[in-house]
């Protein structure tokens, strides 16, 4: 090998040994940066200080690390402004619980473990309040005798509470002039202990009798007890003590399936089971 091209080479190895020094030392100070750019992020984060936490999240030019100092901010940001109403603690919620999984083995998992733990309660006391609040809203309506609207508030929400099913037929009951002869009264349970039990017992027995409450409540559950139509998953049995009593023919199939009936009750109304079960009713 003559000497030209023996210096050559050293000079090559030379260079790529320098390129990656070079290259080793730009990312060790832009680690280092990054690093000191996320701690700097936290500090102004504690100090409540959103610009300046955002701005510097932003030099890092990590992406992931960057997301994640962004991300940062912006949870606390939001868990600060927190105010009363549920809506803002149920979204807080819900964007703590998609990132939090992100968080795991990181610098600030315990702190967002805690802040999810804390707006956990506020949540829950939050919408208690809320609901108070509601029922408390709905007794104003009463006593103001406004009971159109505390109908129409009590059935919106009954579908989701059961006590609000309770506070509807309280409505209609005081809409009705005759309150002695109340129809209504026979849907509503005289043993209720949810909210409002004790406002609504009180003005109910200053128009009848618990006893006579009490009885009109059995009566209509005696009723219903022995007065229903045929429903999906009902037995054969729990079918004939319904309204529809003993059908007048039945159809019966065997396969290898299983056995299926058809109860004829008339031209047009058929129950139909599979294995003793309704599975489809036609009426």
């Amino acid at each position: 090998m003559n000497k030209k091209l023996k210096y050559f080479i050293i000079l090559v190895v030379l260079v790529t040994v320098f390129s990656f020094i070079t290259i080793w030392v730009k990312d060790i100070k832009k680690n280092s940066s990054n690093n000191k750019n996320y701690n700097l992020t936290t500090e102004f984060v504690i100090q409540e200080k959103w610009e300046d936490a955002t701005d510097t999240a932003n030099k890092i030019t990590n992406n992931e690390l960057k997301k994640e100092a962004l991300t940062f901010v912006s949870l606390n940001q939001r868990y600060k402004y927190l105010n009363s109403q549920d809506k803002s603690y149920k979204d807080l919620l819900r964007i703590l619980n998609d990132n939090i999984i992100d968080y795991q083995n990181k610098p600030h998992k315990a702190d967002l473990g805690d802040m999810q733990k804390e707006v956990e309660e506020k949540l829950l006391k939050a919408m208690a309040e809320f609901k108070l609040k509601e029922f408390d809203d709905f007794m104003v309506l009463i006593n103001n005798y406004n009971y159109k609207d505390a109908g129409a508030m009590a059935f919106e929400r009954r579908s989701k509470d059961k006590n609000w099913e309770m506070l509807w037929y309280f409505a209609s009951f005081m809409e009705d002039e005759d309150k002695q002869n109340s129809f209504t009264l026979s849907f509503m349970n005289p043993y209720y202990s949810g909210p409002l039990s004790d406002e609504i017992k009180d003005i109910i027995y200053n128009n009848v009798s618990i006893k006579q409450w009490e009885s009109q409540y059995k009566g209509m559950q005696g009723f219903q007890k022995h007065n229903y139509k045929p429903a999906i998953g009902m037995t054969k049995e729990k079918v004939e003590n319904s309204i529809w009593g003993t059908p007048i023919d039945i159809n019966i199939t065997t396969t290898a399936y299983g056995v299926s009936e058809q109860w004829v009750y008339s031209i047009d109304r058929y129950v139909y089971f599979e294995d003793g079960e309704v599975t489809a009713i036609q009426e």
